[in-house]
């Protein structure tokens, strides 16, 4: 079971990858909107500075979960659990703010934003759902240990 906490803080790392290249997609995007660069519009480098603040957050989670002490040398349960639901949760957000920069030409197949939607929603299905996570994390709050089998 000790070795699910490491799984935990993989599937985070891979979404905190999905998150970044959002970022880097909305970057790429240089398009006009009735004659202006969209960058120019007042509401999105706000949105993107957003995204860079969300993404130092998940990274520095990441990092502290994949440190952490845990048992038998693997990473700490609470501590990866709340990364793999803050990563994915992350992930899920920013694809789709950056989806929304690319508008309709982002679910397109040929654009790279249609396949991180996907993938970035996946992150918080695969791998323990962020509501069995919460459970953790909620049992770890309130002082009461989780159960190690499937029966309690």
């Amino acid at each position: 079971m000790d070795a699910y906490n490491a799984q935990c803080v993989g599937a985070a790392t891979v979404a905190l990858g999905i998150a970044r290249a959002a970022l880097a997609c909305c970057r790429l995007r240089q398009a006009a909107q009735a004659g202006r660069q969209i960058a120019k519009f007042q509401g999105l480098p706000w949105l993107l500075a957003g995204t860079a603040v969300a993404i130092e957050v998940a990274r520095l989670m990441v990092w502290r979960a994949a440190r952490s002490p845990g048992p038998a040398g693997f990473p700490d349960p609470v501590l990866a659990a709340r990364t793999k639901i803050l990563a994915a949760e992350t992930a899920v957000k920013l694809t789709n703010d950056a989806l929304h920069i690319w508008g309709a030409a982002g679910y397109a197949r040929a654009n790279p934003m249609e396949r991180q939607v996907r993938d970035a929603r996946k992150f918080t299905l695969a791998g323990g759902t962020a509501q069995i996570l919460r459970n953790l994390g909620a049992g770890h709050v309130l002082g009461m240990r989780p159960p190690r089998t499937r029966n309690g």
